[in-house]
């Protein structure tokens, strides 16, 4: 089997960076050929282009020869139809699906967020790919409910993020029972200021540690020192670039609060207390938190994996089916 593996990937986001682990560690069988903004191997290629400087580049004419020689296309995981934090998202994703329907290769969508959207074209662009995938999975209960809204007679399997299968659930560390993890995005707002603070007011904390899940942008770094800066209590910045690096850090404490989607899943996995504080407009928090608003946390972890595992099977035989 040889698909096509396209996702934000080649952006240094731990989150997507996971997804791909994901992919390549539960589907070994696949020749998986990896489409990426940044290839660093040679067995990485080059997106298909959605500007005139990555077109005349031309290191996508290696990528068609990839895609007419594959057995279709995956996109793997994540929000990545949504124009909510860029414009230009949807278009980027329609693209590269475009060039599966031209070489009549099957397009599939694993473990997908579809949605939100601000604007009209965003909305048609992740309509045409739904309408014209072979095999649909979501992450989510939202993204299940906008495709059906839409009519489009497609079976749709509601799953979950599949990085939660990559955690290996820990034993509960009780030194650790004073200690707050907070994970910020590089532009958390007020609103995860204020629930911060209001954490630190129940005086219930011995120490705060704050993971930078993208320690290479500036934005978030500031941002991270600047958290610092206001508590009062003893506190550290420690980067955490892979998924390991999170595991192992959130492991310090008994309490996180987040507004990176990742670093609720893994606080989700680990058993620990979890407050996810969702950003205008950022739909899979929102959305995360109406699904566990009814689930205890015990049993959150097994809930989502058996949400995963339905998918994971399903994806399987779809590769399968779809291969040479």
């Amino acid at each position: 089997m040889r698909f096509l593996l396209v996702g934000n990937y080649g952006e240094e986001n731990l989150g997507d960076e996971a997804l791909m682990s994901y992919f390549y560690k539960q589907y070994p069988s696949v020749n998986w050929i990896l489409l990426s903004s940044a290839p660093k191997r040679c067995s990485e290629y080059s997106r298909f282009p959605s500007g005139f400087r990555s077109f005349f580049k031309f290191s996508w004419i290696r990528t068609i020869f990839a895609l007419i020689k594959s057995d279709g296309i995956v996109f793997g995981g994540g929000s990545l139809f949504t124009d909510v934090e860029s414009s230009k998202a949807c278009l980027i994703w329609w693209i590269q699906a475009f060039w599966a329907w031209i070489f009549r290769k099957p397009i599939i969508l694993a473990f997908q967020g579809i949605g939100p959207f601000k604007t009209k074209r965003g909305e048609f662009l992740a309509r045409w790919v739904v309408n014209h995938s072979t095999y649909i999975s979501v992450r989510d209960p939202d993204s299940y409910e906008r495709i059906n809204s839409w009519g489009l007679d497609k079976k749709v399997i509601q799953s979950f993020d599949p990085v939660i299968s990559l955690i290996e659930k820990k034993e509960f560390d009780l030194t650790s029972n004073n200690v707050l993890i907070v994970i910020p995005r590089r532009n958390s707002n007020t609103e995860f200021k204020k629930s911060l603070d209001l954490l630190l007011d129940s005086n219930r904390w011995s120490e705060v540690i704050i993971l930078s899940m993208q320690p290479k942008n500036v934005d978030e770094m500031k941002l991270c020192n600047d958290l610092q800066s206001s508590i009062k209590i003893p506190s550290k910045i420690i980067p955490t670039p892979t998924l390991i690096d999170l595991v192992n850090n959130i492991q310090k404490g008994s309490f996180v609060i987040t507004q990176r989607y990742h670093g609720a899943i893994a606080a989700i996995a680990l058993g620990r207390e979890l407050l996810s504080v969702p950003q205008e407009n950022n739909d899979k928090i929102q959305s995360l938190a109406n699904l566990l608003r009814e689930i205890p946390l015990n049993n959150r972890r097994q809930y989502l994996n058996e949400l995963v595992n339905e998918a994971e099977s399903s994806l399987g035989e779809a590769l399968s089916k779809f291969s040479k």
